[in-house]
């Protein structure tokens, strides 16, 4: 998990390599630095819990969606979806992801995962057409 945030914040700047500043290349490394410190506090257990729990979920709607009762299984997972942002590992992460200090020409580049950003994200999409 902590590999995949990593990745996912720095992939975009890996990319374009060339036009980094020595002083935004340190930035970036203090910036992981303190990412994998802050995310060493989420608990992994809970983690697996998580995408375990979400598995048997997935199959709910999954049946829900083969029985054509597609608002039903929408409303489903928006539900579910907004339960688990508030976990506390998951609010863990986005405080993580919120507190990293990125130099200021590579703000942007970590995602956002706030819980509206993400709620507009998954409405955008239809869990049926998805699975």
């Amino acid at each position: 998990m902590k590999k995949l945030l990593l990745c996912m914040m720095f992939a975009p700047t890996m990319a374009s390599a060339q036009a980094i500043s020595q002083e935004d290349m340190d930035a970036m490394m203090a910036a992981a630095a303190q990412m994998q410190a802050c995310l060493q506090n989420v608990d992994q257990g809970a983690i697996k819990q998580l995408e375990q729990e979400q598995k048997v979920f997935m199959q709910k709607v999954k049946g829900v969606c083969a029985q054509g009762k597609r608002d039903d299984a929408q409303d489903m997972a928006m539900k579910y979806a907004k339960d688990v942002m508030k976990s506390p590992e998951l609010v863990k992460i986005r405080e993580c992801t919120e507190s990293v200090k990125m130099p200021e020409s590579m703000k942007g580049m970590m995602p956002d995962m706030s819980v509206k950003t993400m709620e507009k994200e998954l409405s955008k999409h239809h869990v049926c057409d998805d699975i």
